[in-house]
């Protein structure tokens, strides 16, 4: 059999209906305020930037909807309403609603409840269990997920991997016992062809979840890529040919993976513990402590120690998540995990959907023009060119798929609306690219056109150094000339200047060398930090 994106089965040989137009034929219109009308969710991730703009937008524009039960992690002696209070309703996010909803209305509204979702039922205690089964759940709504591009692996699999599984089992244990409308068949038992013959045949009761991944889960398939099962092609390298680098897929299996990584997360832990890394922490925190003329005992030196272990552990499990996901061909930790999620959720046998936005960027309209939170999505490359930095990796023709966190919550709430009506589309994938793409080297240009204008309108500093700078635009490169003329090749630089200078610390410009060094270390850190950008998003 196949499967369409609505989950729906299709004899083999038949055309499995894939655009929108054919879609849209197919399913009848969506009347999201009726379908979202007195609705309940358990809504997951909405303390973070993308979280937040979905809340408000759920409370400013469908105020008929039943209640958001919002998962929000207890801080310190913080509960979890006063850590909601504190931390997420106080941001700018929520000024167009305060009016509209003070407090004690607001509360009618939306319930913050502890949980975390690295736990079993994502960690929600059973008094609050019992609450969410007796006023009943509609739907789980998860936009959360750790966003770093290379976590540590345990971390990672941890709450993009585990984490999915906890949903589930919440899902299930949501689900009234009366339910029937969810209960649908299982296509396919885990790891079985999703075309032939069919799977167990078992049946799973549970409430629809939404989950929030990524498009670049795609890795480093180019061309044409439907967004079918993420079963179909479990990794990019399966069925490339051996000439492209393609691996076979006798050997993946997403359940594997989980326990293969947390099984070197864990040896790495333990390595951390042996003597002979105990001893090399002791060395490099007595050196830092030394060059930075501090004590070198007592708690100055424990912390100092647990900080170079803590180090290791980050830079080594980090490697290993980025070595094993590039294997694969994943281009970091982040949309490796997130994949593995997703094959778990579309094997499990329950009500389910897929949004998987592109680069999420700025609003463009609600809670307001240009809210953001942190430096995150493409702020970073805007900040290195405010920062001097002038040649930027890129090929003609190369494309930053942005798109806005406010659009990328309407396509949530469609999305959610479909799931409720079980019209739901396996993957719903949001992204700019294909009706407005903004190319690398327009982005280069409107940064320039900024840059220009904000140094002119500097009053700070010395005058003539702003106006140079303002003239001082971005320049496309080659990556090869890139990697040959900036910041790889600066850095190479930096790198044989410190050996030199080490040569001299048991000298009488001992001194000089020290301070020397520490400079160039943290020159070498911003350049390290440069690449991986460029890295990550050219």
């Amino acid at each position: 059999m196949k499967f369409d994106p609505g989950g729906r089965s299709f004899a083999p040989g038949s055309r499995v209906p894939h655009t929108p137009a054919e879609r849209r034929r197919t399913l009848p219109p969506l009347d999201v305020t009726a379908t979202l009308r007195g609705k309940r969710f358990v809504l997951i991730g909405g303390t973070g930037f993308l979280g937040k703009v979905l809340v408000g937008m759920f409370l400013k524009k469908f105020p008929e909807l039943g209640h958001i039960y919002l998962m929000v992690r207890p801080k310190g002696k913080m509960s979890p309403r006063e850590r909601f209070e504190e931390e997420v309703w106080a941001t700018p996010c929520f000024d167009p609603l305060r009016e509209e909803y003070p407090f004690d209305k607001l509360y009618q509204k939306l319930t913050p409840i502890p949980g975390d979702v690295v736990q079993k039922l994502a960690g929600i205690p059973a008094d609050v269990m019992a609450e969410l089964k007796r006023v009943g759940i509609d739907a789980v709504l998860n936009v959360a997920g750790v966003v770093s591009f290379d976590p540590p692996l345990d971390e990672g699999l941890r709450v993009n991997v585990v984490g999915v599984q906890n949903l589930l089992e919440l899902c299930r244990a949501l689900a009234p016992q009366d339910m029937n409308a969810s209960m649908i068949p299982m296509d396919t038992a885990m790891g079985a062809p999703l075309d032939g013959a069919q799977g167990s045949g078992a049946q799973v009761r549970a409430v629809p979840l939404l989950h929030t991944s990524t498009c670049y889960v795609a890795g480093t398939r180019t061309g044409t890529i439907w967004e079918d099962d993420p079963r179909l092609t479990p990794f990019p390298k399966a069925g490339k040919p051996d000439s492209e680098g393609g691996l076979d897929t006798a050997h993946w299996d997403p359940l594997r993976e989980l326990d293969e990584g947390m099984a070197i997360a864990k040896h790495l832990r333990e390595r951390a513990t042996d003597a002979q890394m105990q001893s090399r922490f002791l060395d490099s925190a007595r050196s830092k402590l030394r060059a930075a003329s501090r004590p070198t005992s007592g708690e100055p030196l424990a912390r100092a120690i647990e900080k170079e272990r803590e180090k290791f552990i980050d830079d080594e499990l980090g490697q290993a998540g980025m070595l094993r996901a590039k294997h694969w061909g994943w281009p970091n930790t982040y949309t490796y995990t997130k994949s593995i999620g997703e094959q778990l959720l579309a094997s499990s046998g329950q009500p389910y959907t897929i949004v998987r936005p592109a680069v999420v960027e700025s609003s463009i309209e609600f809670p307001f023009r240009g809210w953001n939170e942190g430096i995150n999505t493409s702020a970073p490359l805007i900040y290195l060119a405010m920062q001097g930095q002038v040649q930027y990796p890129t090929l003609p023709g190369n494309i930053l798929d942005v798109i806005p966190v406010d659009t990328v919550c309407v396509g949530t709430i469609l999305s959610c609306a479909s799931l409720l009506r079980g019209e739901q589309a396996n993957v719903y994938q949001y992204g700019s690219a294909d009706t407005n793409p903004l190319t690398i080297h327009r982005m280069m240009e409107l940064t320039s056109l900024f840059k220009r204008r904000y140094m002119r309108s500097q009053n700070r500093g010395n005058p003539l150094l702003n106006r140079a700078l303002a003239r001082n635009g971005l320049i496309p490169v080659t990556p090869e000339t890139y990697r040959r003329q900036s910041t790889p090749a600066h850095k190479r630089a930096l790198d044989l200047l410190s050996s030199g200078l080490s040569l001299l610390k048991k000298t009488p410009l001992s001194s000089v060398a020290r301070a020397s060094s520490k400079s160039i270390a943290g020159l070498t850190k911003q350049m390290a930090m440069t690449d991986f950008i460029f890295e990550t998003f050219i």
